[in-house]
């Protein structure tokens, strides 16, 4: 296993992050969805975090979400404000799907009083 976390730190070694304003998402749009076998509006809203706690532990190579990642912290206060900018877009789908970098539920990208707030 270590060999493995090794190869997927290398692939990674030379990846420098882009300069990215922590004060803003990733990204937020409509979109069409299916809810209990109907299609329906949805709203996304991907919002931009220090990364998954797994490819900053272990440089893991699952997918590309460490491209929109800060690689530093983002504060509380930034991921409000990225979710205050994100429901300007909102316009009553009748569901709001929520993305990060890693996982919304993992305590070490998006602390629980966040989450609560949110």
């Amino acid at each position: 296993m270590n060999e493995l976390t090794q190869l997927c730190r290398d692939l990674k070694k030379d990846f420098t992050p882009k300069s990215k304003d922590a004060k803003k998402p990733v990204s937020f749009w409509s979109e069409k969805d299916v809810l209990d076998g109907k299609i329906t509006d949805a709203f996304v809203i991907i919002f931009r975090t220090k990364g998954c706690s797994w490819a900053l532990k272990s440089g893991c190579s699952m997918c590309g979400y460490f491209n929109d990642s800060m690689w530093g912290n983002v504060s509380d206060n930034d991921l409000l404000t990225q979710f205050d900018r994100a429901v300007g877009g909102y316009s009553g789908q009748k569901f709001v799907k929520i993305f990060t970098s890693g996982s919304f539920l993992d305590d070490k990208e998006i602390k629980p009083k966040v989450r609560k707030e949110i």
